[in-house]
């Protein structure tokens, strides 16, 4: 593979790991050590490409999403996330994805106030762009309704 095809084939292969544990099949088909292995692989993977290309946002979005799911198993992986999350941010700034993404660890951190804030941060970077809006009413109805939970999608 050429040097950028190895980058591409760990988003790529960390991309489908990551969309087919959204399928509950996966999920009932692996033991919790299969899963365990698998993070371990890909986080490993994205680790590489973090290390190797230092400007590379998108590696570090993918491997904070990989992080904010393994989460969901083993919640200190959640710090990880925090920490991927910000490198991007301090990478692109003016980007809202990270503030996205961020705030969803802060969800499930049950921090749910710096949740707002990275939401709302990631809106007045754009209040024009539909999905800030969209996100900022639904964390907003879910603070207001006590039922903050998973309201922020990664894309």
């Amino acid at each position: 593979a050429s040097p950028m095809g190895k980058y591409q084939i760990r988003m790529f292969l960390s991309n489908q790991w990551i969309g087919a544990l959204q399928g509950a099949d996966v999920l009932k088909s692996l033991t919790v050590d299969g899963l365990q292995k698998n993070y371990i692989f890909f986080a490993g993977e994205l680790n590489k490409s973090r290390k190797e290309s230092p400007y590379d946002f998108q590696a570090r979005i993918r491997l904070g999403q990989l992080y904010n799911s393994w989460g969901f198993f083993d919640p200190s992986k959640l710090e990880l996330a925090e920490q991927v999350f910000n490198e991007a941010r301090d990478l692109s700034p003016q980007n809202p994805q990270p503030y996205w993404e961020l705030a969803q660890t802060r969800i499930e951190q049950k921090r749910a106030d710096e949740a707002y804030t990275l939401v709302k941060q990631a809106y007045d970077l754009y209040p024009n762009n539909p999905k800030a809006k969209a996100a900022l009413e639904k964390i907003e109805q879910a603070m207001a309704s006590s039922t903050i939970e998973t309201v922020i999608g990664g894309e």
